[in-house]
């Protein structure tokens, strides 16, 4: 029986695992061994699916006549400061109120260090996650957000790229925040990934015209922690 693989709203009931699954299995072989797995989830993915499911969205695989698996997903806001006063305002409480996941995860977002791993990366999520205003508000671009305040995040398994699926994920994303009145949308990937600037570049992302560096690159867009900040206006 063949499937055909299509774009659905995210279903917080019964898609989280395999939303989770998916960012496990597409992060980087740098940050896919755990504890730096899992703490990334809590970072890049987990915050969206419990702050703004309404705006996230799943590649089901097809293979049941109702809801299938996600193979694939693109998750983010509308609002990257109201997703940050959430955070702060909800989501840090729901991570750290629990009683931890066993492997220890949560103890280090607790201590906000990563002590005791050894791994610096490590170290610097676990930071990270108690510091969501350093890498999502953008503080030094004054009226940035103004612009441009969505932005996202978007995965697909190796079997189901290269289809123009990442394309109508995106679209369906791009449509649903500019329904609840977003003007501008940004993306952040690594200035190493050239298969990702050409994809946002062939959906009419640009490089934002901005030094960030400070001049260091030479470049516009580009910024000190090795990302290229791409834009679209909606």
């Amino acid at each position: 029986m063949s499937t055909t693989p299509f774009i659905r709203p995210y279903n917080p009931s019964t898609d989280y695992i395999s939303v989770l699954n998916v960012f496990c299995k597409t992060l980087p072989p740098t940050l896919a061994t755990e504890p730096a797995a899992s703490l990334c989830a809590y970072l890049y993915c987990i915050p969206y699916l419990h702050l703004s499911p309404q705006t996230c969205f799943v590649l089901d695989n097809g293979a049941s006549a109702g809801a299938g698996e996600a193979v694939g997903y693109i998750i983010g806001t509308e609002g990257s400061e109201g997703f940050v006063r959430g955070w702060r305002g909800g989501y840090m409480g729901f991570v750290l109120g629990g009683d931890g996941d066993g492997d220890g995860v949560v103890e280090m977002l607790r201590r906000g260090d990563g002590e005791g791993d050894g791994d610096d990366a490590v170290g610097w999520i676990a930071r990270a996650f108690h510091e969501p205003e350093e890498a999502l508000l953008f503080k030094g671009i004054p009226g940035f957000l103004e612009e441009y305040p969505a932005h996202f995040h978007i995965d697909i398994l190796p079997t189901h790229q290269r289809r123009g699926l990442g394309a109508k994920l995106l679209t369906a994303f791009l449509q649903k925040i500019k329904d609840l009145g977003a003007t501008g949308c940004h993306v952040v990937p690594t200035a190493s990934n050239v298969d990702a600037r050409r994809f946002y570049e062939r959906e009419g992302f640009r490089v934002y015209p901005v030094v960030l560096d400070g001049g260091v690159s030479g470049e516009v867009g580009r910024t000190r922690d090795g990302t290229v900040v791409l834009v679209k206006k909606l």
